[in-house]
């Protein structure tokens, strides 16, 4: 009878032994899953984050760009306001060539017919 109990004993606290460690494992197993869930949360919210990120840069681009656009066209616009407005000084090859009778260094431009 004492062998018995003996093997009981040892039995027992086997048991308590492998139960013990079973429930270790599976809690350590269930924390593991959830800061694997934790870090993939915030993987995926940085993700996000940059997806977010990336429409704001397009906006930004194209707000330059239609800026751009806009100095480009209003720069052309001025030039040829300008270049319409100074036609009548243009240079006409087609006339004779009206030389200046004192020597001055501005006398030899076709549009310079007078002296300064």
């Amino acid at each position: 009878m004492k062998k018995g109990i003996i093997a009981i004993i040892v039995l027992g606290l086997l048991g308590v032994i492998i139960v013990g460690w079973y429930v270790r494992t599976n809690n350590n197993l269930i924390n593991m899953k959830g800061q694997a869930t934790k870090q993939w949360a915030n993987v995926e919210s940085s993700y996000q984050r940059r997806s977010d990120l990336i429409g704001n840069l397009v906006k930004t681009v194209q707000g330059a760009a239609d800026f751009e656009r806009e100095t480009l066209s209003d720069v052309i616009l001025m030039i040829l306001m300008q270049t319409t407005s100074h036609r009548s000084s243009w240079p006409n090859f087609n006339k004779p060539k009206q030389v200046c009778p004192l020597p001055c260094p501005d006398c030899w431009l076709p549009w310079s017919a007078t002296p300064i």
